[in-house]
């Protein structure tokens, strides 16, 4: 989100953060993952391995459980070590809103639902 605002990074991002509003059975997340890394898409070089699908259980002792999914992805050789943390019943105010994401390559950019950046930087605070 602090790419879409413009906002100078400060430190390298490790995860993507997802709130979802479906079932939280791990054996379904990864499914839903895997079917995403094999959708046929426009050739960037961005390759994503959905037979490295794994997920577990984060936050188990917390009022919130999440799932959190790592994979991996290839950039030709270069492997990306990716991990999507997704919480479930996290209350947001404002509502999400749609949000159109900057594209580094000549495609069109993606439209999203996001956080409104009052809702980041509270959660930001918070943890």
């Amino acid at each position: 989100m602090f790419i879409v605002w413009r906002v100078p990074e400060r430190r390298s991002t490790l995860d993507i953060d997802f709130l979802a509003r479906f079932n939280n059975q791990i054996t379904n997340i990864e499914k839903m993952i895997k079917d995403v890394c094999r959708t046929e898409v426009v050739p960037d070089g961005l390759v994503f391995d959905p037979e490295t699908v794994k997920g577990q259980r984060i936050k188990e002792d917390a009022d919130y459980e999440g799932v959190r999914m790592k994979f991996l992805g290839f950039l030709d050789r270069s492997r990306i070590y990716m991990q999507i943390d997704i919480g479930f019943g996290d209350i947001t105010y404002p509502k999400s809103k749609l949000i159109e994401y900057p594209v580094i390559l000549d495609f069109p950019k993606p439209h999203l639902k996001g956080y409104p950046a009052e809702s980041v930087v509270s959660e930001k605070f918070e943890a």
